[in-house]
């Protein structure tokens, strides 16, 4: 159709075509959208004046004018606001009802945050097609294929763009004359909308959203939420109004001091209720899927109360009873932890509130009711009454709130007063007593950690008179230890003295002369109980034989007076006090020192580092007295055996290796200490080859499987001159296959360090190798200590070890979801295994034949964990593959370019399978590739990778080739409509931040 035919008959049929899509929109918005607030629905065909014009530009006025022009026919949809447009582009309405013709679609966004004035027009222009049945009508037959333009704008951008578009689109050429005018012009309407009408816009989207909060806030309070609450049989229910309560009802109460009593009745009853209430499904149009529990009830009940809780001092305290109240009916531990996260929130130093009164109001109350408390309700209340005082007694004051980058966390040192000194004297008062009432070490050490944030060394702007605070509340704390010295665990007392050093490098003798408290006299009190707490500690000889058999934190006397001692001298002073320990032990005090002994290695403790000495200490012993040491292992105490090696080296050492011997026999006879005779093995020197066969063999006699995997280090530990490696590797091919039986993957923690000595793992057979690779399958994680393992195998066969992870890969589909099947970075395989790119991509092959989906995320790591980057090893192993032709080879060559994320050396590969082929699973897998996806950094990141995206397909369309220029021309088209997309989310994300949404 040319101008000529489009004047005298064609503008009639698209007028009449717009007509019909703006009466299809507005039925498609009444039916499914009527809550979206629309200006209007314009419409109109193109005028032929206009027309003319616009062709006449092009020189070209006998061109098909259907083809030349997107919007012969057009509509425009004006929406009030952001959100209403954005709902309207969710909806799919236009998909729905037309057939959209993407490659002609063009959504107009500014490209980046300068855009000029040309680029801040803002519109998402969608051209579409009526569809079947309505031009099967003969009414409608004529405008079948026709296409109309819908424009989806919002009323700001309209008026914007009406203004601007004849200064856009229609400005005169401009030759020295007007030039400093228009660009004035220009800057103008860049000026308008940024700081006008898109904050304008984004304005008017929260005064929506406030008052559709409004308005389904005051709905919900007048239909009676708190007695609906007190009404509600099941917790499902109680969890919805609950939720509905916080979003919608409690933000908004003009007075809430004067109904926060109701609330907080309301919300108390409904966690007590819930608590006895059965879980119910929640049936949907999906199946059911679990209900509410009574823990999700008192999470959102407690937050109810959290919101009311500072209303009035009456209100906090009736807060603070509400969960004294509710702690001891609870009835699991998560409930337990939900109430005492809320005595937190409660008692803790609020920077919001200490900004409003200027003291520790809050603090006044919970100290007072904690006082009233007598001592039997204070230790069955304790887990409250412990989380109350360490925060209370944290220094610092914290308030939280949420900014457009997250959220911001303000701090500072509460204010010192003469009431905030009296309030944490009485609660490090009730510590006291709580510690004088505990009955165990672990109910002692609890009450010491909620002690230290008094002591806490910490300055974010102390007042001179509250860092002295700080510094006398710290010498009475430690005077307390004192007091309580008697019925501290050893290991407690070390920690604590470990502690009272480094306070006393801190506030009494500091680094260059710099004291952080200026008050002499409470830096006297200290130094004075830090005095006493380490006489007191230190006139128990059993403490003090202690510090220097266990631990790493023990204090000796020259570290009070010499900072360095610490670190250059502990270890040399400690080994001169256990040798004079080792040479007084006399048969008059061998019995005592024995039970010792027991009383050292029995100390509880989940820190393995408590330990070395008394091992060092054992080994001296075994080495200068051998005869004491030979008598305790004879009749050795259960709780000793752990540290028996040890004794049984120093003895080694001692010259006495006969009677080893003959201890060591009569055991393995007997089929005792085997995992000891292990341990002990793997410190000999020299290595006897026949004790360690024999003590092997005994094990796995006995089906001893500790005791074989503590045998690793010395089957991988070649002894004297004239060890057999092949009998050792023999041995040790033994041990694994014993152990392989039972799954059993222990040795790995034993091995990995030793895996690359030489004569372990290289120059071995295939078979072999094999053996020790398939023992790694059931292994559930391969970490680097398995890697290490793997990668002194893979130096000489790579592809047994690629063997192992395509079998692992098939073990994960039957494997808890905790089994991973590949190690997670490849760090000690990469370069081994680079060398075998084509049997690696045939193996990832075989993978996908066997079950495309089923190994998807494992044979792509496997591939990129080799080449993390994309390297020409790789691209010529893929190419070789692709050469194939077979349109599944192709798929699976662009599925394992997927982690590569669209990197630019990866393009030349996807061009050329583009090329090759017409299969749309091939090409929807390369645009996949080469699409964003991970994890963004920054509000509009995602909306700048897929600018990148458009950018590269932009360039591609100057390919040579047809259907590369194809593909690239439908990608770009989809490129730039998601740029548009992901910026509309990134400025609608910023405006609800901006806005305190």
């Amino acid at each position: 159709m040319n101008i000529d035919e489009y004047t005298h008959g064609g503008h009639l049929l698209y007028q009449e075509l717009s007509e019909t899509v703006a009466a299809i929109l507005k039925a498609a918005l009444s039916r499914s959208a009527p809550h979206l607030r629309i200006q209007e629905i314009q419409r109109r065909a193109k005028g032929p004046d206009s027309l003319r014009t616009k062709l006449a530009k092009q020189d070209d006025l006998l061109k098909d004018v259907t083809q030349a022009i997107k919007d012969l026919a057009g509509c425009r949809i004006i929406f009030y606001s952001n959100s209403h447009l954005s709902e309207f582009l969710k909806s799919n309405l236009i998909d729905e009802n037309f057939e959209i013709i993407w490659v002609r679609t063009k959504f107009h966004h500014p490209k980046t945050d300068d855009a000029e004035s040309a680029d801040l027009f803002r519109s998402h222009n969608y051209v579409v097609k009526l569809k079947s049945p309505l031009v099967d009508l003969p009414e409608h037959a004529l405008l079948r294929d026709l296409v109309c333009e819908i424009q989806v704008q919002t009323s700001l951008n309209h008026a914007w763009s009406e203004m601007g578009h004849d200064i856009i689109y229609k400005r005169p050429g401009l030759k020295g004359f007007g030039t400093h005018q228009m660009q004035s012009i220009d800057d103008r309407m860049t000026k308008i909308m940024r700081e006008y009408l898109l904050p304008a816009g984004h304005e008017f989207d929260k005064v929506a959203r406030d008052f559709e909060q409004l308005t389904k806030g005051k709905a919900l309070l007048e239909s009676d939420p708190l007695g609906a609450l007190a009404a509600s049989t099941d917790n499902n229910r109680r969890h919805d109004i609950l939720n509905r309560y916080l979003d919608l009802v409690l933000p908004l109460y003009d007075e809430l001091e004067l109904v926060h009593a109701e609330i907080r009745e309301a919300v108390v009853q409904a966690i007590k209720v819930g608590r006895h209430t059965a879980v119910l499904d929640i049936e949907t149009p999906y199946g059911r899927i679990p209900g509410k529990t009574s823990e999700a009830v008192t999470k959102l009940a407690l937050s109810v109360l959290d919101v009311v809780r500072y209303q009035d001092e009456k209100g906090t305290r009736d807060a603070w009873l509400a969960l004294v109240d509710l702690y001891p009916g609870a009835v699991t531990d998560q409930e337990r932890q939900l109430i005492l996260e809320s005595v937190h929130r409660l008692a803790e130093n609020n920077l919001e509130v200490w900004m409003q009164v200027d003291r520790p109001v809050v603090q006044a109350i919970v100290i007072g009711e904690l006082v009233s408390l007598d001592e039997a309700k204070l230790v069955a209340l304790r887990p409250l009454v412990l989380r109350a005082l360490q925060s209370m007694l944290n220094p610092i004051a914290e308030s939280v709130r949420r900014v457009a980058e997250g959220a911001e966390i303000r701090r500072g040192h509460i204010p010192y007063s003469e009431e905030l000194e009296a309030i944490r004297g009485q609660a490090i008062g009730l510590l006291k007593t709580l510690l004088a009432k505990s009955t165990t070490d672990a109910e002692r050490e609890e009450v010491i950690r909620h002690l230290s944030p008094a002591s806490a060394m910490t300055h974010l702007g102390a007042s001179p008179d509250g860092m002295a605070l700080i510094v006398r509340e710290t010498a009475t704390i430690y005077d307390i230890y004192t007091e309580f010295a008697d019925i501290l665990s050893m290991a407690l007392r070390q920690h604590l003295e470990h502690n009272a050093l480094i306070d006393h490098g801190h506030y009494v003798v500091p680094a260059g002369g710099t004291f952080p408290c200026e008050d002499v006299g409470a830096r006297g009190l200290l130094e004075a109980a830090l005095v006493r707490f380490r006489e007191t500690l230190n006139r128990d000889t059993d403490f003090v034989a202690f510090k220097v058999l266990m631990g790493y934190e023990s204090v000796f006397p020259p570290a009070w007076t010499d900072r360095e001692f610490m670190i250059e001298g502990t270890d040399e002073y400690r080994a001169a006090e256990r040798r004079t320990y080792v040479d007084g032990i006399t048969e008059a005090n061998v019995a005592w020192w024995l039970g010792f002994l027991v009383r050292c290695a029995t100390v509880p403790t989940n820190d393995a580092a408590m330990f070395p000495p008394l091992h060092d200490f054992l080994q001296e012993l075994g080495t200068v007295k051998p005869s004491t040491a030979l008598g305790y292992v004879r009749d050795l105490p259960p709780e000793l055996e752990l540290f028996l090696p040890s004794l049984l080296i120093g003895i080694e050492k001692s010259g006495r290796r006969q009677d080893l011997q003959t201890l060591i026999d009569g055991w393995l006879d007997n089929g005792r200490y085997i995992g000891a005779i292990a341990r002990y093995l793997e410190h000999a020197d020299p290595l006897d080859p026949t004790l360690r066969a024999r003590t092997v063999r005994r094990a796995m006699a006995l089906k001893d499987r500790d005791s074989v995997v503590r045998s690793m280090p010395a089957l991988t530990n070649l002894g004297p001159v004239g060890d057999d490696p092949d009998e050792l590797w023999a041995l040790f091919l033994d041990a694994v296959r014993f152990l392989t039986v039972a799954s059993d993957t222990r040795w790995v923690q034993f091995v990995w360090a030793r895996a690359k000595k030489p004569g372990i793992f290289k120059d071995r057979p295939k078979a072999e190798i094999e053996l020790v690779l398939e023992a790694l399958r059931p292994l559930q994680r391969l970490d680097f200590r398995s890697e290490q393992i793997i990668s002194a195998m893979a130096v000489d066969w790579p592809r047994l070890v690629i063997d192992l992870f395509a079998n692992r890969s098939r073990d994960a589909r039957d494997a808890d979801r905790s089994y991973e099947a590949l190690p997670g970075s490849f760090a000690f395989l990469k370069e081994t295994l680079r060398g075998e790119a084509d049997y690696l991509i045939q193996t990832a092959k075989t993978l996908y034949r066997e079950d495309p989906r089923q190994h998807y995320f494992r044979r792509q790591n496997l591939v990129s964990n080799v080449f993390p980057d994309y390297l020409p090893a790789l691209d010529l192993a893929l190419r070789k593959l692709m050469a194939s032709g077979d349109a599944l080879d192709q798929q699976l060559v662009a599925e394992l370019l997927r982690p590569y994320r669209g990197h630019p050396d990866t393009h030349e590969l996807c061009r050329d399978i583009i090329a090759s082929t017409k299969d749309e699973d091939v090409l929807r897998e390369v645009e996949v590739a080469l699409s964003p996806s991970g994890v963004f950094g920054g509000a509009y990141a995602i909306a700048d990778a897929y600018q990148r995206l458009h950018d590269w397909m932009k360039a591609w369309q100057a390919d040579p080739r047809d259907e590369v220029r194809v593909f690239a021309v439908a990608l770009a088209r989809r490129a730039d409509l998601q740029v548009a997309t992901e910026r509309r989310r990134a400025e609608e994300r910023a405006a609800r931040f901006a806005a305190g949404d």
